[in-house]
């Protein structure tokens, strides 16, 4: 039977990738949040704005909440999966 492995630097990288990539895509939803409140209501006005503003705020940025809770995710998967790795070669 086949074990799996894995260059463990390349896996450490990707962890940090995924943990990076995850803040990013939050700090680019908080970005566009606050873009969109400070417009409507003062330089963008009425029902269609209001209209933009509350799918953005309820549906639009719920996306990416859930993309940076899945790039999160993905980070602590692959650092399980580095360190169990780790612990059967270094047994082996």
């Amino acid at each position: 039977m086949a074990l799996d492995g894995a260059d463990l630097s390349q896996l450490d990288e990707l962890t940090r990738r995924f943990a990076g990539w995850a803040g990013q895509v939050q700090t680019l939803k908080s970005e566009i949040t606050g873009v969109v409140n400070a417009m409507v209501g003062v330089a963008w006005t009425g029902l269609v704005a209001t209209n933009f503003r509350d799918q953005w705020n309820g549906e639009f940025s719920a996306m990416l909440v859930r993309l940076a809770e899945a790039l999160e995710a993905q980070s602590k998967f692959v650092a399980g999966k580095r360190e169990q790795i780790d612990l059967v070669t270094n047994r082996l």
